[in-house]
């Protein structure tokens, strides 16, 4: 379960300074089953309390990890296109439905398609 990566792992920070770990978080789709009770499945917001030991210091630092998580799925209807017979020099057109189901604005596009040239007459 390696969501979360702190770099360093042990930092030391001299009085009155201040100094950066960089935490990495990275889930994938059985977050939502090892986080049990701290994902809310309707909202997908996450909550997981951290507790940072520091050594010689008797109480611990504790603070929460927030996060809201989503799907990045695209889907397409309908999901496969059916043209027909199409007699040469005719065009016939299909409609291609795309819904975002994330919660984050995705960009995408069709690529690697073939080099298909079209004349006008």
């Amino acid at each position: 379960m390696d969501y979360l990566l702190f770099n360093p792992e042990l930092l030391y920070c001299q009085g009155g300074a201040s100094s950066y770990f960089n935490v990495t978080f990275k889930p994938t789709a059985a977050i939502w089953e090892d986080l049990g009770r701290l994902v809310d499945r309707e909202t997908g917001v996450m909550e997981v309390p951290l507790r940072v030991a520091v050594p010689d210091q008797v109480l611990p630092v504790h603070l929460t990890l927030r996060a809201t998580l989503t799907t990045r799925d695209l889907v397409f209807d309908p999901p496969s296109l059916s043209f027909g017979t199409a007699a040469l020099g005719e065009t016939v057109l299909n409609a291609l439905k795309v819904t975002n189901s994330s919660k984050l604005t995705q960009k995408f596009g069709f690529v690697n398609l073939p080099q298909v040239r079209f004349d006008s007459e």
